[in-house]
């Protein structure tokens, strides 16, 4: 799954805003791309308009108001891209002597779509990681869905006493909301089965043909 994420470069919202998005990367093995990566100047709109349409879904971050990060919501919005919006409200003295630009909300206009709002590094991974969860779980983006059943399916494989539902999130990296819902596609899917009482069930790797030959 890649997800393009528009934000003011020159004034980024957090020290070391970036790490956020890489650990959430890590942890999902996903993409988010920045249209910053783009090494030539040679029609930068459009290539950045094409990282957005071949986007499985796109993030713009309002908080210092820049032009050209309204400017990529707008294109997104009129393609008809699955967008939303970051925020860290202003706060503090600094912030109201200018040290960064800002509001304490989004402009009333663009109030009524979705805003994910962060104050610190910790609570925009937070609200990263619960939206990355939310969009792996969506059926119309399967391939980073395809991906996390895969990797529960190997450790499965490996594990012919069978796992718990801790065991496999532990192993796979997810949460375990996220671990129980890719584990009931598997199941439905005839991949895996699940054995026991609630407390303690264990979930198996159901043999494909070649492998129960």
């Amino acid at each position: 799954m890649r997800i393009f994420v528009a934000h003011d470069f020159s004034n980024p919202p957090l020290r070391n805003y970036r790490s956020a998005f890489k650990r959430v990367e890590d942890k999902y093995t996903i993409d988010f791309v920045f249209a910053d990566e783009i090494h030539s100047a040679d029609h930068l709109l459009e290539q950045i308009e094409q990282m957005i349409v071949s986007a499985d879904a796109c993030l713009f971050d309002l908080t210092t108001l820049n032009h050209n990060v309204f400017l990529e919501l707008g294109f997104a919005r009129g393609k008809g891209k699955l967008h939303y919006l970051l925020f860290r409200p202003g706060e503090g003295l600094l912030w109201r002597l200018g040290y960064r630009q800002g509001l304490a909300d989004v402009p009333t206009d663009i109030k009524g779509q979705r805003v994910l709002r962060y104050r610190h590094l910790r609570s925009l991974t937070y609200q990263l990681d619960d939206l990355v969860q939310e969009l792996i779980l969506r059926p119309d983006l399967s391939r980073s869905q395809d991906m996390l059943t895969a990797r529960i399916e190997e450790l499965l494989a490996r594990n012919s006493q069978g796992m718990l539902i801790g065991e496999v999130a532990v192993g796979a990296k997810l949460d375990q909301t996220v671990t129980r819902a890719l584990l009931q596609i598997l199941i439905e899917q005839g991949r895996a089965t699940a054995r026991g009482a609630t407390s303690a069930r264990r979930y198996f790797k159901v043999a494909g043909p070649l492998e129960a030959a």
